[in-house]
């Protein structure tokens, strides 16, 4: 009896090794979090002066939605037996150019997914990646294309509500 109550100890116990170090992330995002949206602004490195309103990408991270809570509860017990490295999260991007006339031209690409890989720490978007430890925002081609920073949740609103007010 005392042996069998040792070896459960023993085996309850060899999993909890040293946790490796957290990395600081300048771009977190909690990938198990079902009902979370987290929205992150995209702007490319100033080449020239700004004239009228700057060009940026919001890419939003969406809420998987209702009913996918149970998803998220198989997958964390499931990382017990295989620890998963990529998520995936649907998407929507919103984009500001700026025009000749300096008004601000924008267009929305909806139902799109994203990859967050956390062996990396980089997000994987349609057209571009961003490394989640220093903001980078890399192009398909690894090319610099500018920096990214996460918004508040009013800040993520704020931004989207302009691309709202254009579809009206």
């Amino acid at each position: 009896m005392y042996r069998i109550l040792l070896l459960m100890l023993v085996t309850a116990l060899a999993g909890c090794g040293a946790k490796p170090p957290a990395t600081d992330l300048l771009i977190p995002v909690n990938v198990r979090c079902s009902t979370c949206t987290d929205y992150m602004r995209c702007e490319a490195t100033a080449v020239e002066p700004v004239t009228g309103d700057q060009a940026f990408n919001l890419y939003i991270l969406e809420a998987r939605g209702p009913g996918n809570e149970i998803h998220s509860i198989t997958e964390y017990f499931l990382q017990f037996v295989e620890p998963k490295t990529r998520y995936t999260r649907p998407l929507s991007v919103h984009v500001q150019t700026s025009g000749k006339d300096g008004q601000a031209a924008r267009r929305s690409s909806m139902g799109l997914t994203a990859t967050i890989d956390k062996r990396t720490h980089r997000i994987e978007l349609p057209d571009a990646w961003i490394d989640q430890r220093n903001g980078e925002w890399h192009g398909k081609d690894n090319s610099l294309r500018g920096a990214c920073r996460i918004l508040s949740r009013e800040e993520g609103r704020q931004a989207a509500g302009l691309f709202v007010e254009m579809e009206r």
